[in-house]
Parts: C-alpha cells; structure tokens; sequence
C-alpha cells in the first residue's frame, strides 16, 4: 500500500499577520505601484489583511477616474470590507482633472479621521462657493504636516474667510510648507498658523510663497512660538528685513539644524546672525543676485560661523562677488574687490579646521577670474587634493565641490 502523500502548504502561507506586515513595511511606498499593491490583496485573506492599510496609507489623487472610484469606496458601508477610511494618513490632492467640492471635503472629513499629511495643490479646481476646508481641520485631530502649492486666489475658490476658519480650527502641525505661491497668502494666516502649533512645529519652508506684506510680524511669531523648530527654508526674490529676521529667528529658535536661504543681496549682517546657531549641522546660503558677504566683513561674520557652528555636516554657499554685480560701489572699492581673489580657499579653511563632522562643502559662482587665481595661486585651493574640485559651469563661471573621504575621516 502505497503511503498517502502529504503536500506542505507554501512557506510564506505560514507566516503570521504581524510577520507579513512587517516585511511588507520594509518597502517605502514609493517603492510600489497601485498595480502591486493591489496583486498582493488577492493572494489569500492574510494578504489581504497585510497588503490593505500599505495601499491605503498614502492617497495621491491626479486623474478623477481614480479619484472618484476612491471615494465611492470610502464612503460606501460593507460590513465584509475593510474600513478603508481609518487607513488613510497621507492625502494628496494636485491633479487639475479633480474637482473640489463641498461634498468632497465632506467624505475626507467623515471618513479619513486618521489623516497626519494633507498636501492641496491648486491646479485642483474648486466648486464655486464657500467650501467648508475648517471641517477637514476640526475631523483630522492628527494633523502633523500640512503643505499648499501654487496657491493663487484663481485655483482656489475659497476666500479669506475660509482660510482663517482653517488655521483657527488647526491642530498643532509639525511640518508647514508653502510652495510657489502666485497670489499674496491671506494675512494673519500663517502667523495662527505658527502660534497654533507653537513647540511643535519642527519644519518650515517657504518657497516664493508671496507673504502678505512685511515678513517681519510672521517671522516675529514664528520666533515667539516655535523654539523647537528644526528645520527652515526661505526662498523669495528679495527681503528688504532679511537682517532682522534672522536676528529674531537666531534669537528664538536656536534649535535649527538645517537651514537654506535663498535670497538675493545676502549681507555680512545676515551671516553674523547665524553664529548663534551652535547646533546647525546642514546650511545653504544661495541667491541669483549679488551676493556682499565675499568682502573682508563678510569673511570675519563667515569665521565665527565656522568657529561657533562646529556640528555643520553639510555647507553650500554663494559668495562670489563681482565688479559690475555691486549696487554701491563707493561702499566696495577696486582693493577690496581684488581681496576676494583667494577668498574661496581660505573660507573652506575655515570651516575644515573647525567643524569635525564636516562631509561635503560646495562653493557656487565663483567669478571665471578668481576661479583661475584660485587653481594657480591660492594658498589653499591649489593643493593638488583640492584643485581638482573646481568644476567650470555652464554660465561662465566655476563652483567648488568637496566631500569627506574614508581616508580623510
């Protein structure tokens, strides 16, 4: 008699709930595709169960077909499906075939109480009328991050009104951005904004986000309310108070550890400020204008950020100064121009000898003419290990890149 043979179920079958889980969370979501995901439901019932909140997890709406499918699906009730709303964390709604509705926010709202990451692009239009956008933060407690791109008074159909009502009913947030903004951004919004989420916020960026008059009151809050903050991008054309913002920010918020401004007519009064943050470890100091900080002042202010900011990892710079760029040429004579020349080397000096944990230095724009000082005659950049970093760019002029290798660490 022949014996009965036995056939083993699959390994991966074997596996428990919470083991799938946990190996399917290996992968970021970026990792996966909709298709992927949703293979992986129709394996068995325990891949369902471990492959449904990855899928659900981040929503990216840029086509309405999915979009409308999505919240047919959330606000359908089954007792023999998932709960699919309380899986969402992350919305992203920036595909200018979506159109907004009060019904719309009404469904996220209902049915999405989980949300932590809202981001609103304004390509999406908007139902004429009020859309009530206070009931998404009055629903979403767990609101952390909250991001607005290309905002214009056209792409969004609510008012000012609407957008207070908003900040009023906020939670604390951790991170807020404003990305390319085409329309002035209501006033007093994000000044609540910053004073609602007060110790929490850790991350701010503001990317030409067209502020509602002089950025010194939003600035002034942020200053007041935020210690904690950790990160903060500011980029505009120009600031006419970039001196006295940094004197605020550097006084209040002394935790920042990555700091990026991009802005024209950076001065040495602006670099001075930076000295106060000890524990900055990434820093980016970059404009399309000229920039007055490679001058004999601008070198003393760039010394004490190098002797005082010793945990910098990361520095980029632009600093490169040329004769026809100067506004004011009383205020820089053709001596102190022509002092620049070996500037570059001595400002990576600086930083090399002072900041240990130091990985990567980038110097941008240098002038063609210093540059080809700097490969020949500088004290310090024509060392053969440093020479070959400087790269010419495609405008004409040059840039200096270093990083830390295993050998020199």
């Amino acid at each position: 008699m022949e014996p009965t043979r036995t056939f083993d179920a699959p390994p991966v079958s074997k596996l428990s709930l919470e083991v799938l889980r946990q190996v399917l969370s290996l992968h970021t979501p970026e990792d996966y595709n909709y298709t992927q995901l949703h293979s992986f439901t129709l394996v068995s019932r325990l891949w369902n169960s471990a492959a449904t909140p990855l899928l659900w997890r981040e929503l990216t709406f840029e086509d309405a077909y999915r979009f409308d499918r999505c919240l047919w699906t959330l606000a359908k009730k089954s007792p023999s499906t998932h709960d699919y709303g309380s899986l969402v964390r992350v919305i992203r709604l920036r595909g200018g075939g979506l159109r907004i509705s009060a019904l719309v926010i009404g469904v996220l709202a209902d049915h999405c109480q989980n949300v932590q990451e809202l981001m609103l692009d304004a390509v999406c239009p908007w139902d004429a009328g009020s859309v009530p956008l206070e009931q998404l933060a009055e629903s979403w407690r767990g609101l952390t991050s909250l991001a607005v791109l290309n905002y214009d008074r056209q792409g969004y159909s609510f008012d000012d009104d609407d957008w207070h009502r908003f900040a009023q009913a906020c939670p604390p947030l951790e991170q807020l951005i404003f990305l390319n903004s085409s329309a002035a951004i209501p006033s007093g919004v994000l000044p609540t904004l910053t004073r609602r989420s007060g110790k929490c916020l850790r991350s701010l960026v503001l990317v030409h986000s067209v502020l509602p008059g002089p950025s010194l009151p939003l600035f002034h809050a942020i200053a007041k309310h935020c210690p904690h903050l950790r990160t903060l991008g500011y980029k505009e054309e120009e600031d006419p108070e970039l001196a006295d913002v940094m004197a605020l920010l550097t006084a209040g918020c002394l935790e920042v550890e990555e700091l990026k401004l991009q802005l024209n007519g950076v001065t040495p009064a602006v670099i001075n400020s930076l000295s106060r943050l000890r524990g900055l470890k990434r820093l980016v100091v970059a404009g399309e204008g000229p920039q007055y900080t490679a001058t004999p002042e601008g070198m003393e202010a760039w010394k004490q950020v190098a002797l005082n900011c010793t945990q910098l990892e990361a520095v980029v710079l632009m600093i490169g100064v040329e004769e026809e760029e100067i506004a004011d040429k009383k205020e820089f004579d053709e001596k102190q121009v022509h002092q620049t020349d070996h500037i570059d080397g001595l400002l990576f000096k600086h930083f090399l000898d002072n900041c240990p944990h130091l990985k990567s230095f980038d110097i941008l724009d240098i002038p063609a003419d210093a540059a080809q000082l700097a490969i020949t005659d500088d004290p310090f950049l024509s060392l053969p290990e440093y020479a070959s970093q400087l790269n010419a760019e495609d405008n004409g002029k040059y840039s200096f890149h270093w990083k830390r290798s295993l050998q020199t660490v």
